[in-house]
């Protein structure tokens, strides 16, 4: 005696997602695209849930190297605005003391 197997529909928005499901999984071609047995629809969310972690993995990797370059750039920044603060000290100093030698001058 075999266990009855479960039917379940699939919404409408997922009928043109399914096909490809069903072709990876090799149904039999005399399977109807709405019903699917509880097998099936588990094995569409295994395959689900995997390319969820692939994915998530993917962007993870992006977010991180994103906040890695975000770091570096503001170093960069910082070093550019020490940098030009020293060369405005060094300018008003240099002519500073070209005021003073030509009032010595004079």
């Amino acid at each position: 005696m075999q266990a009855p197997q479960h039917n379940f529909s699939l919404p409408s928005d997922l009928e043109s997602t399914a096909g490809s499901e069903w072709e990876d999984a090799g149904s039999s071609s005399g399977a109807q695209l709405g019903a699917v047995t509880k097998e099936q629809l588990f094995q569409m969310l295994q395959k689900t849930r995997s390319r969820y972690h692939k994915y998530k993995g993917r962007y993870v990797d992006v977010a991180r190297a994103y906040t890695d370059l975000e770091a570096e750039n503001q170093k960069v920044k910082n070093v550019m605005q020490q940098t030009q603060v020293g060369r405005k000290e060094k300018l008003s100093n240099g002519r500073l003391a070209y005021r003073f030698f030509l009032c010595a001058c004079l």
